[in-house]
């Protein structure tokens, strides 16, 4: 098994010591990592000027040094290392800020998953030398190792897959940016790899408002509703694979997001090829359906039993309710305003009277 050098920087011990626990090693890897965990960046950048690595994962935010400035100057010592970010909080646009002036080749949303991390880092390390940005909102080409942590694309042949990613690409998304826009002819389906989505139903976005937008307050006045909430390893914009078109509801990401993008034609063959994908999508479909239908069940409650509602869902897959989750938020999925929200929260905190 080839060892590959990881270097990794982050300010929280707590965070470094995963990484490393991590990257032990595991059946099935590809490579064997040996890791050298650092908290400040001025020391890490000592390391890297007698020791080569084959890739660094940093943080994003360091009160020392932040992570554009780490690794421009780790670049400056180290230009064929391969350039991972560590993003929590931080949104879209700043990761793409680092993708361009840091020449960053993946960035890996907390939290992850240790397949995640895995095939973040080995696509990184083959994926050096190539061109870092494709185009605007987007990131290299996915490789087959990243497809394959889509338990439906993990159905297909490894030809299959290589053939895929030839014609996949990344997509990224800020908070309230819109993937898809209700009624829109779509021939694309994506798969989310980090982060959550919500699925929306009701007034479309105002004329104008296209996918990749960030919806405006001004434009939050078509009241819609929350049908579902899509996380890692889900498949969204599913109409476009199976009626070769849109019409599907709002996609709007909720969190920071990746997701990975292919056209309906690319992929709607393998529905006939591998049997075993076709009826992985079709009970990922079923579930879909048959969590919309209890959504929609719910939200024809009053607003406490919608706001209950809503918060055991994100509960349920992990979304982190107190970060992401706002009044407005909670408005916005419930269907009404925040006012009417923030009234509502205060009754279900009221104390009960005493017996």
């Amino acid at each position: 098994m080839k060892h590959q050098r990881v270097l990794i920087i982050d300010d929280e011990p707590s965070v470094v010591r995963l990484v490393a626990v991590q990257l032990e090693p595991a059946d099935g890897d590809v490579f064997a990592y040996d890791v050298e965990v650092f908290t400040d960046p001025h020391a890490a950048l000592e390391r890297a000027r007698t020791q080569a690595f084959d890739a660094v994962i940093s943080d994003y935010r360091m009160p020392a040094m932040d992570g554009i400035a780490f690794l421009k100057a780790f670049t400056a010592l180290q230009p064929h290392c391969a350039r991972l970010v560590l993003s929590g909080r931080s949104d879209a646009h700043a990761v793409l800020r680092m993708v361009e002036e840091a020449a960053i080749h993946r960035f890996v949303a907390k939290p992850w998953t240790r397949s995640e991390l895995v095939a973040m880092l080995n696509e990184a390390i083959a994926s050096v030398g190539e061109p870092v940005l494709a185009k605007a909102n987007t990131l290299p080409r996915p490789t087959s190792t990243t497809l394959r942590t889509s338990s439906l694309l993990a159905e297909l042949s490894d030809a299959t897959l290589e053939r895929l990613a030839t014609v996949a690409d990344w997509q990224v998304y800020a908070p309230t940016e819109v993937i898809l826009q209700q009624s829109e002819e779509s021939n694309s389906v994506y798969f989310v790899i980090s982060g959550y989505v919500k699925v929306m139903q009701g007034g479309a976005p105002p004329d104008g408002v296209k996918p990749g937008h960030a919806l405006e307050r001004r434009a939050r006045t078509r009241p819609q509703v929350m049908l579902a909430l899509r996380g890692p390893g889900d498949l969204v914009g599913e109409a476009a694979l199976l009626l070769d078109r849109g019409g599907t509801p709002s996609i709007i990401a909720l969190t920071p997001c990746q997701v990975i993008r292919l056209a309906s034609h690319d992929l709607a063959p393998c529905l006939q090829q591998y049997p075993q994908f076709a009826l992985a999508v079709a009970r990922q479909l079923a579930q879909h359906l048959t969590a919309a239908n209890h959504q929609i069940a719910l939200m024809r409650g009053d607003l406490e039993e919608r706001i209950h509602a809503i918060v055991r869902q994100c509960q349920s897959i992990g979304l982190d309710v107190d970060h992401w989750l706002t009044k407005a938020e909670i408005a916005r999925m419930a269907g009404a305003t925040r006012v009417a929200v923030s009234q509502a929260m205060s009754r279900m905190n009221r104390p009960a009277p005493p017996a």
